[in-house]
């Protein structure tokens, strides 16, 4: 087997929502959703929260991205106006553990500042697998042993 590349990826997509567009016309529901990695893989941006239909296909990485994304920027903004900020400063490294695909330049933008990134590959399955939720607790230990990731930090 050969693993899939940008151009499978991109005709996969087109598939994908030339279906999407007639059912949304037909039934309302975009009903048929490619898993985040389709979208990585092609290098294309994810959809939208609205384009995932509640979020039905969760569990088979079909908008998990979109969802920490935006789960992510909700608690920076909670983060910068509670009065807790004092006890949790904003100063503190936050660090964003992830495996190689989960990457698009809009997290890049969102982390920059004051927040570090730290890529952990996937050792178990070898580099092909690249999703986050498949990086095991053993790959976490031995990549993050000898970093300082705070003062609190269980490794």
């Amino acid at each position: 087997m050969q693993p899939f590349q940008k151009e499978d990826a991109k005709k996969v997509l087109d598939t994908i929502k030339s279906w999407q567009k007639k059912l949304y016309e037909a039934h309302g529901v975009h009903f048929i959703h490619g898993s985040d990695e389709w979208y990585l893989l092609a290098q294309e941006p994810l959809p939208r929260e609205e384009c995932y239909d509640g979020y039905l296909q969760l569990e088979n990485g079909v908008g998990m991205l979109t969802l920490l994304e935006n789960e992510f920027q909700e608690a920076l903004k909670k983060r910068k106006r509670t009065p807790e900020k004092e006890a949790y400063p904003l100063q503190q490294e936050l660090w964003l553990i992830r495996g190689s695909s989960a990457w698009q330049s809009r997290w890049k933008r969102s982390m920059r500042k004051q927040r570090s990134v730290c890529f952990v590959s996937e050792m178990i399955f070898r580099e092909r697998i690249t999703v986050s939720g498949l990086i095991t607790g053993q790959d976490l230990i031995r990549q993050l042993k000898d970093k300082e990731l705070g003062p609190s930090s269980p490794l």
